[in-house]
């Protein structure tokens, strides 16, 4: 089953997939872009009928790019007869960059031969540094910690550091460490600045393979003075061209939290030029914080459309007469709602219902809830309010590859009156172009992705995916389902289910049109299939689920999950309180799972400079050996092509 725009391009598998004719009896994969160093995965599946056909089994070559006699890797597999499938485990040595996959050999009574380019991703590491603070004051001491993570799994790199070194603004070099220990696989290190060092940004650079590039870490060293008391201004969270008045509050405090008594100035720029730039100047008592309101007609002009105001405010101490200032910039808005597409479904595929998901918000990021939009495709409408979370969800009965139209009820188009061709605001609205899948049979699969991310916590833990169908003149087929992530296939499983008609677990509320019945002879149903996560399957893994048709149409779908962030080791860090007085005392415990390398900092200013070590930042690195979608085209039959997986 292919999408039709374009020519016949499929982007379904998250996997390289090869197939011996347009309807032939056997399927084998692999991901595209292997990881040296770790094992890649090889499944073979034979779609009819194995025994007595004879031997099903096929060997595995790689070869090197630049040399095919140059033998990478040599595996066989064998599928038992009774039996439909097998996956094979193979060691990726660290050697090239290109290869060349090689699958020789008889599955489901063909023969095969099949060479196709492979991809092998190399270096895959990344080295975190942290400083216990980021600006320094001079004579002070700077504490800093360096750990490594490689390969998809996460590994701790405990090979030595051939070089770490310190860097002046000016590049000069003022500590530096060679061959350094790290058999824990985390190490720290400390030096002392000059009482008199110069100012400016420093770096710490760490060389964590020798004649691999370095990595960089940077912090100030600086006289920091704090100011008696700062000013802020803080416009509206956004305003409309609609609005006739905008209210900025300034305040005024002590760098110890106490507020500032005096006079303050706040001056309003609309940014124009000529007639048409405007200022008004407001005038007032502050004491700590103050409202100030402003009427559009003080600083809008008729023949300028403003889109931004600089905001100046000048606070002036009682008593000293010291005098503070701060600024801000608020922009006017001439649409009131953002929308953007965050649907798993691409697709409109045969004899099942499109459902798309448009995330609607203000201009201030937050959710446009319950807001009444109006849904049209092809001329019919329908009246669909968002959700508390400003989410419209919308189902499209059709086999469609029309545009949906979404308009806001509530910001709708505002002309100016002054102007036959100018507005004040212009509609919210979205359009989202459907795309058509072909089925020579008409039929489909659809993966419902659940709302929230899955959970990893337990491995190997059972999640029930449901997955839409559409079958015609068939009542039984074998489901294969795979799980692809950083680089791997985590899970694969074939079961065989019933297909039985069922009602479809849609709103109906969010229909644009009735949904019809299905056609003659055509089944339409659910089908729940288990699958297991372990912890490698996070942060993201890309489902894939098919079966193959009596007449050797393979019917498939594939979706990405987000799953929660797990590590291998479980590790706790708890406050015994949230918040203390200064001289109380708090108890802070660590708990982790046994061979954990733990490292505790006393951070004291927020970190900044380069990528922190954290959950989110670690899970980068299992994605650097994915590659992106690769587009292939077939002009001559549906053939599933060789794709890639992201």
């Amino acid at each position: 089953m292919l999408p039709k725009d374009h020519s016949l391009l499929l982007r379904i598998l998250g996997l390289a997939v090869l197939f011996n004719h347009c309807y032939g009896s056997h399927i084998i994969t692999t991901p595209r872009k292997w990881s040296t160093g770790e094992a890649a995965q090889v499944c073979a599946f034979v779609t009819g009928a194995t025994s007595g056909d004879g031997e099903n089994k096929v060997t595995i070559q790689v070869t090197a790019e630049s040399d095919s006699t140059e033998v990478l890797v040599l595996s066989h597999i064998v599928i038992p007869q009774g039996k439909k499938e097998m996956c094979d485990r193979l060691f990726v040595p660290t050697l090239h960059k290109k290869g060349q996959l090689m699958v020789t050999g008889t599955l489901g009574g063909q023969t095969v031969d099949y060479k196709k380019p492979i991809l092998f991703a190399t270096g895959i590491r990344k080295t975190f540094i942290q400083t216990d603070k980021y600006i320094y004051k001079p004579g002070q001491t700077v504490q800093f910690r360096i750990l490594t993570v490689t390969g998809p799994f996460l590994k701790i790199l405990k090979e030595s550091y051939p070089l770490i070194w310190v860097e002046t603004p000016s590049s000069s070099r003022i500590a530096q460490w060679t061959n350094v220990e790290n058999s824990v696989g985390l190490i720290h290190q400390t030096f002392k600045l000059a009482d008199e060092p110069e100012e400016g940004t420093y770096k710490i650079k760490v060389q964590s393979a020798y004649g691999s590039s370095s990595t960089a870490k940077e912090f100030k060293v600086e006289e920091y003075v704090l100011p008696r008391f700062e000013v802020t201004v803080v416009p509206p969270k956004y305003i409309l061209g609609t609005d006739t008045e905008f209210t900025f509050t300034v305040c005024a405090k002590y760098t110890f939290g106490q507020p500032v008594k005096g006079n303050v100035t706040l001056v309003v720029d609309n940014g124009g030029w000529g007639s048409s730039k405007k200022k008004h100047t407001v005038n007032d008592k502050i004491s700590g914080c103050k409202e100030i309101k402003v009427l559009a007609d003080d600083i809008m002009d008729s023949e300028f459309y403003v889109y931004r105001l600089s905001l100046t405010a000048t606070v002036t101490e009682d008593g000293t007469g010291e005098e503070f200032k701060g600024e801000a910039v608020a922009a006017i808005q001439r649409t009131a709602l953002e929308f953007s597409y965050i649907g798993k479904e691409e697709y409109s595929k045969p004899n099942l219902p499109f459902t798309g998901k448009v995330k609607t918000v203000f201009p201030d990021k937050t959710p446009a809830a319950n807001e009444p939009m109006t849904v049209c495709i092809s001329g019919d409408c329908r009246n669909i309010s968002t959700s508390a979370g400003g989410i419209l969800e919308f189902v499209i009965p059709k086999y469609s590859s029309d545009t949906v139209v979404i308009k806001s009820v509530n910001y709708p188009r505002v002309k100016d009156a002054s102007s036959m061709w100018r507005s004040i605001m212009y509609g919210s609205e979205y359009h989202h172009r459907l795309k058509k899948y072909y089925s020579p049979s008409n039929s489909s699969l659809l993966i419902r992705v659940p709302g929230n991310r899955l959970s990893c916590k337990v491995s190997g833990h059972d999640h029930d995916i449901p997955v839409l169908f559409a079958a015609v003149n068939q009542t039984r087929a074998t489901f294969t389902v795979q799980v692809v992530s950083r680089g791997q296939i985590q899970y694969s499983s074939s079961a065989e289910y019933e297909l039985s008609s069922a009602n479809l677990p849609i709103n109906e509320e969010h229909l644009v049109e009735p949904l019809p019945p299905p056609p003659e002879h055509t089944v339409r149903g659910v089908v729940n299939i288990p699958i297991k996560l372990p912890h490698t399957a996070s942060p993201s893994a890309k489902v894939v689920v098919w079966y193959t048709r009596p007449d050797g149409e393979v019917v498939s779908d594939t979706q990405i999950f987000d799953i929660e962030k797990c590590l291998d080791n479980d590790v706790n860090l708890v406050w015994s309180a949230a918040r203390v007085q200064p001289g109380e005392r708090a108890t802070l415990d660590l708990s982790a799972a046994p061979q954990s390398i733990c490292s505790l900092a006393h951070c004291r200013f927020p970190l900044s400079g380069g990528a922190e070590l954290s959950t989110a930042t670690a899970m980068g690195v299992s994605s650097l050996p994915i590659v992106q979608t690769c587009k292939l085209y077939s002009t001559k039959c549906p053939c599933l092509p060789v794709v890639m997986y992201h």
